[in-house]
């Protein structure tokens, strides 16, 4: 009902987009995704220039060359094109399997065609961090297996492993804040049938000690003596 009003008012309502399809290629990191048998895909917006998957990539924060292997048009999925050009929404499988290497909000350009990446990029920052462990010990190297697989789809969480006297083997985990770590909990259990335990979670906060230096604290036993 009303689709055609609707469309006709997106149209005179939203601007068009701008960029200029002469200028080197420069892109937007909206977000990415891995999959399975594509690899790292990248969600990116083309603000000036045009992109095939022939062209040498590189990342501007991560400093990584890329080689794009598929580049396409993000329309209620991926819709594969020679190329992307100015004012598009599209994406770009950059034939690489480990998704932490990147940052959303990162700056695409052509190789040896450097351009002004875009204002206000910084890499995320956790700021809530708790410990994850299997309800049962013997479960230690089925989280460690599902872990490693949400951290390949989420570059945002960072995991380290620690031991516990009481819970045995696990992860200290640093979030984006108290709903990430919740999804986070939630995929464990939904997608690979983990039954866990999180600790209460903690914010790290910066310790100045006498002698002048400073230390980070996140645990009990991160306290200087």
């Amino acid at each position: 009902v009303n689709v055609p009003k609707l469309v006709d008012a997106v149209i005179e309502k939203i601007p068009a987009p701008v960029g200029d399809p002469s200028k080197p290629f420069r892109a937007l990191i909206f977000d990415m995704v891995y999959d399975k048998t594509k690899g790292v895909v990248f969600h990116v917006k083309v603000e000036d220039g045009q992109v095939s998957k022939r062209d040498k990539l590189v990342a501007h924060h991560a400093k990584l060359g890329i080689t794009p292997s598929e580049v396409g048009l993000l329309v209620l999925g991926l819709v594969p094109t020679e190329t992307l050009m100015a004012g598009q929404v599209g994406y770009i499988v950059v034939g690489r399997k480990n998704i932490r290497s990147f940052r959303i909000g990162e700056t695409l350009y052509v190789e040896k065609k450097p351009v002004e990446p875009f204002e206000g990029f910084r890499p995320a920052r956790q700021m809530v961090w708790a410990g994850v462990y299997p309800e049962l010990v013997s479960d230690g190297e089925k989280l460690e297996s599902a872990v490693q697989q949400l951290l390949m789809q989420d570059a945002s969480v960072e995991a380290k492993r620690e031991m516990s006297n009481a819970l045995g083997f696990g992860f200290r985990c640093g979030f984006l804040g108290l709903l990430h770590m919740d999804v986070f909990k939630q995929r464990l259990e939904s997608e690979f049938g983990m039954r866990i335990i999180i600790t209460t979670p903690t914010v790290p906060y910066k310790m100045r000690l006498k002698n002048g230096t400073e230390t980070e604290i996140a645990t009990i036993e991160d306290f200087p003596a």
